[in-house]
């Protein structure tokens, strides 16, 4: 059984390097088990947006400019005027449409900005799971409402 999930881990290792895809998902993830929102009590939606997130797959324009043939370069936010790609990041930590709820964001979790990006987002997802599900949930549905309206 040992070396089964040994195995696993390896092959898991090795294929995180060879999707270019999963840039995302490698950054936020480096151990061999379940996330902790996974065991959370959320709603469907919140766990569906929060993998979709974690997994690269949530229609960001980084995601569906590529779909697209759009250049990395030019699949720039729409929401906000920052001129900057629709990253994972950007649409957490930077879009200035989710600008007041990211506020209460940062209160709530005792953060600020004199992290790396990465920490931040790590430390979100580690330490404060539920706040960051119900955030990335509401400014999903801010972004959606803003885009159909």
């Amino acid at each position: 059984m040992v070396c089964t999930k040994a195995y696993e881990k390896q092959v898991w290792r090795i294929n995180l390097t060879k999707k270019s895809k999963l840039r995302t998902y490698r950054e936020w993830k480096n151990t061999f088990e379940a996330e902790n929102y996974i065991k959370l009590n959320l709603t469907r939606s919140q766990r569906s947006i929060t993998a979709q997130l974690r997994g690269g797959c949530l229609p960001l324009l980084i995601e569906t400019g590529r779909y697209r043939g759009v250049k990395l370069e030019d699949r720039i936010c729409p929401f906000c005027y920052q001129n900057e790609v629709e990253t994972e990041y950007h649409f957490i930590l930077y879009c200035n449409l989710y600008e007041n709820i990211r506020g209460h964001l940062f209160a709530e979790t005792g953060l600020n900005n004199t992290l790396s990006d990465k920490a931040v987002m790590c430390s979100l997802f580690l330490n404060t799971q539920r706040v960051i599900v119900r955030f990335i949930h509401n400014i999903f549905i801010i972004r959606k409402n803003f885009e159909y309206n």
